[in-house]
């Protein structure tokens, strides 16, 4: 009787112990999940937020050269930036991707629809910007090149943290 008693006792210390130690386990590994989840979460932002910095020197490049020249000279106004003509002067690389599609739409009457995009370079590091689309319409004077690069523009600011004028 004396020996089952200190059998139960042990048991139960032993399956005590065993859970103690799932426990701490599991715990653990919870821990370090949350913790490299916040760390990759974190070194994005980092990485975003580096772009983002006031005074920062861009180069500006890509395609069309027309939509080039006049989101540097948004930039230029902006004045966030300071806009380089060299990319070795650069703090990074601001890349123009744009296309177009000709044709009538729901929101326009027809004429060249616009999309412009830009890619953020510096090393490793890259951001890429949503596509910013307009078409040709009332609201814009039939300028979808323009209403695309304001648009852009306007979300770059977001991106800064900088208040959009309307």
């Amino acid at each position: 009787m004396f020996s089952a008693c200190i059998s139960v006792q042990l048991a139960s210390i032993i399956i005590q112990q065993i859970r103690n130690h799932l426990t701490v386990n599991f715990m653990t590994i919870r821990n370090f999940t949350i913790s490299m989840l916040l760390t990759v979460v974190s070194m994005g932002a980092w990485g975003q937020k580096a772009f983002f910095e006031r005074g920062k020197a861009v180069y500006v490049s890509g395609e069309p050269k027309e939509i080039v020249q006049d989101i540097k000279r948004n930039l230029q106004q902006w004045g966030y930036w300071q806009v380089v003509s060299t990319r070795g002067s650069a703090d990074f690389e601001m890349i123009v991707r744009a296309h177009g599609s000709t044709g009538i739409t729901w929101t326009s009457w027809g004429g060249k629809s616009i999309e412009v995009r830009v890619e953020l370079h510096a090393g490793k590091d890259e951001w890429h910007s949503p596509g910013y689309k307009a078409s040709p319409n009332g609201s814009n004077g039939f300028n979808s090149q323009q209403a695309a690069i304001r648009k852009l523009m306007k979300g770059l600011k977001k991106q800064a943290g900088q208040p959009a004028a309307p």
